[in-house]
């Protein structure tokens, strides 16, 4: 007997109609990250045939689909047409196309995300924490939209990717999963689950440069003047490639560093794009976003891949088509099986194993942290000290090492000196930033953290940022020494050089001092 059951059921009065002998052609797509799968079919009907039993069905009739009494999927026809064709979608649907007025100001993308679910009617499955703050107000958007903006701001500032879809009539957001889904048939039953990926149809598809970008720009406009922030290129890909640049411009959005907001662009777009279709036999499993792997050298394809795209073809045998690209995967990171099968078990079971890795990683961080104590503050400052001497190259052109590792050499760098022995010390950004460029984004950095303290109403400790921003000056440096009347302090672009400066407390250029929380 064949394993493939497939039943289709529409809801007519207060029960569920099994209309499976009069359907045809049917399939489901299911696109990454387009938070609706969508199913379409053909009837058999004859509306001159008084034998032929009149389904009428008709936008927003219910239906479901099940598998063996296992149901996977559930939503309402959204078109009809006179020739008897027909396509259902999912509540997910409803997220694209109804527009919403929306505001966040100043509140993390997790509370940003709730608080859109909550106003747009959908239950909110899952969420990660995403500490990121987010300010805008959005006029006639789609659900849809809102939540693509708020985590494009969240994957500028991060790095990280992510996977949405609705599912149980929840909405699921989760960092892009890295679980290797393992694809199964079994086609009777006598016959063993075999893995579909050994038993590939045709396989078509290759590489292109239409979407590889190399060099970013973050940019800025004032005043109808246009404003670089900040730069990134991968050397080697222009090398191979030519020069292709993004340019991205600020939005009020971004909190997070420059230096961070490109070289995350150019990590997500500096990519050589590959799609691949791959024709199999089918698994209810295979769902967009999710890995799998391919060792099939001959077909071209090897390694491991992800579901962009999936079409299910309900049909005996159930077969698919696949559209995959291929991803680079941290082997030690990857959870292989047979993810996501059933009605969400296996989410949990991930989500158990993501929680056990993280109280692992929050348990060695803890410890690392009470190991570190003061060591932290004094190797930051000794880092800054082992710099001191070097000098511009050719002195006066503001050209340093440090500029070229943040990629905006030639500028003035003080600021982005004590970047780079923030990040060199290893020191944690939450304590003193690693990717700004200039001594407002200290002073706004440690005022919002409620750090800053004004000369004359504190005296600096050691490891404190000294500030200077008065009279137009703008200049930034390391507390290395206090004493009774004065400190050291170790700056960057000192006379065009890396130097240590003595001051008195109540030097007329200081404004006042950050003060890093150093546990």
């Amino acid at each position: 007997m064949n394993m493939d059951r497939y039943t289709v059921f529409m809801w007519r009065g207060d029960s569920w109609l099994d209309i499976t002998e009069y359907i045809s052609d049917l399939q489901s797509n299911d696109e990454l990250n387009t938070l609706s799968v969508e199913v379409s079919f053909s009837i058999l009907q004859n509306p001159y045939d008084k034998y032929n039993k009149k389904l009428n069905i008709s936008c927003g009739d219910k239906i479901e689909i099940k598998n063996n009494n296992l149901r996977i999927f559930a939503g309402v026809i959204t078109s009809d047409s006179l020739d008897y064709n027909y396509t259902a979608n999912d509540i997910g649907w409803y997220l694209n196309e109804s527009e919403l007025i929306f505001q966040a100001n100043g509140i993390d993308a997790d509370k940003a995300i709730t608080v859109l679910c909550d106003k747009a009617g959908i239950p909110l499955g899952e969420v990660p924490k995403l500490p990121y703050s987010i300010t805008n107000l959005w006029l006639g958007e789609t659900f849809a939209g809102i939540l693509e903006d708020i985590l494009k701001t969240v994957t500028l500032e991060s790095g990280r990717q992510f996977l949405y879809r609705v599912q149980g009539g929840k909405l699921w957001l989760k960092d892009m999963p890295n679980e290797v889904l393992t694809l199964r048939h079994k086609p009777f039953d006598n016959v063993d689950y075999f893995n579909t990926t050994w038993a590939l149809g045709s396989v078509s598809g290759g590489r292109s440069l239409s979407s590889l970008k190399n060099s970013v720009v973050l940019a800025s406009e004032e005043n109808d003047n246009a404003y670089i922030l900040a730069t990134a290129e991968n050397s080697e890909s222009i090398k191979r490639f030519g020069k292709l640049q993004k340019v991205i411009s600020v939005d009020d959005n971004m909190s997070g560093s420059t230096a961070d907001i490109v070289k995350n662009a150019l990590a997500e777009y500096n990519v050589l794009s590959a799609d691949y279709t791959v024709n199999m036999y089918g698994d209810d499993n295979a769902k967009s976003g999710r890995l799998v792997r391919f060792n099939s050298p001959a077909f071209g394809l090897k390694g491991t891949y992800r579901i962009t795209k999936v079409t299910h073809y309900y049909d005996v045998p159930h077969t698919m088509e696949l559209t995959v690209t291929p991803v680079e995967v941290d082997d030690s990171l990857v959870v292989s099986g047979e993810a996501y099968k059933g009605d969400g078990e296996q989410d949990k079971i991930n989500a158990i194993i993501k929680d056990i890795s993280q109280i692992k990683k929050d348990s060695a961080s803890t410890s690392s942290d009470k190991d570190k104590g003061e060591s932290l503050r004094d190797r930051f400052i000794k880092t800054a000290a082992a710099e001191i001497g070097t000098t511009e190259k050719p002195v006066g052109s503001n050209k340093t090492k440090y500029g070229e590792w943040f990629g905006m050499n030639g500028v003035a760098w003080c600021a982005i000196f004590l970047s780079w022995c923030s990040s060199h010390a290893g020191v944690s950004k939450d304590i003193v930033p690693s990717g700004f460029s200039s001594v407002s984004q200290f002073l706004q950095w440690f005022s919002g953290k409620g750090r800053y303290y004004k000369k004359g109403s504190y005296t600096p400790k050691v490891g404190d940022i000294m500030i200077q921003k008065s009279g137009g000056v703008s200049h930034i440096g390391i507390v290395e020494n206090v004493n009774s009347s004065g400190f050291t302090a170790i700056e960057g672009n000192a006379s065009n050089a890396v130097k240590r400066i003595n001051y008195n407390f109540n030097n007329n250029k200081i404004s006042g001092y950050g003060s890093p929380d150093w546990r």
